[in-house]
């Protein structure tokens, strides 16, 4: 049987393809593409700063862990060893990893730590230095020269360096950088207190 009565057929497939065929166009408008620009760079306009402050979060929290980390390992080191270890050039290891010579390998049960952080995970990086020296804001029990601290040092201080010593001094100690165990500069330093008392 034939459907093709007086170009009926014709004209129906004629319309469903002009149809379908206007559906999946193979070009978009100059308007169409302005549009969709237009929206994603809305999109990410609202979106970056929400990621760039994850991404501070994150990288402060790791900064934390590894300032905890420090300071569990230095107070191990004490309970083992029956003092603090000596003093040691900035970003290095004072003791934490490998037994020193000073120390008897019968009171040494370390390691402490699995590594030494490497560098500060900030724009502009640094370093964590373990010190045993004299420093008066932490001289709390009146002997100079004893004080353990750590310092963390940011290579470049900015308004956003002053913005994380801030928030590491808030969430770790009192907030306030002139007190506390926590102390900075509001530039680049910061400064922790650990303990007092004698070196290994």
């Amino acid at each position: 049987m034939c459907y093709i009565k007086n170009g009926v057929l014709y004209k129906v497939l004629f319309f469903i393809l002009k149809e379908v065929g206007g559906m999946f166009k193979k070009c978009f408008t100059l308007i169409e593409l302005m549009v969709v620009i237009a929206v994603i760079g809305i999109l990410v306009a609202l979106l970056l700063p929400q990621v760039g402050k994850l991404i501070d979060k994150a990288r402060i929290s790791r900064v934390e862990a590894a300032l905890k980390t420090l300071k569990t390992a230095t107070i191990k080191f004490y309970g083992d060893c029956g003092g603090y270890p000596r003093d040691v050039g900035a970003g290095r290891d004072p003791g934490f990893m490998y037994r020193p010579r000073y120390v008897s390998a019968n009171d040494w049960e370390g390691p402490y730590l699995d590594r030494w952080p490497s560098t500060v995970p900030i724009a502009g990086g640094g370093y964590y230095d373990y010190n045993y020296w004299g420093y008066a804001p932490f001289n709390f029990d009146g002997t100079w020269g004893n004080e353990v601290f750590y310092r963390l040092h940011f290579n470049r201080g900015s308004a956003a360096t002053r913005n994380i010593l801030r928030k590491i001094d808030s969430d770790l100690d009192d907030g306030n950088r002139r007190s506390g165990a926590i102390r900075h500069d509001d530039w680049n330093d910061l400064y922790m207190y650990v303990g007092e008392g004698p070196s290994a």
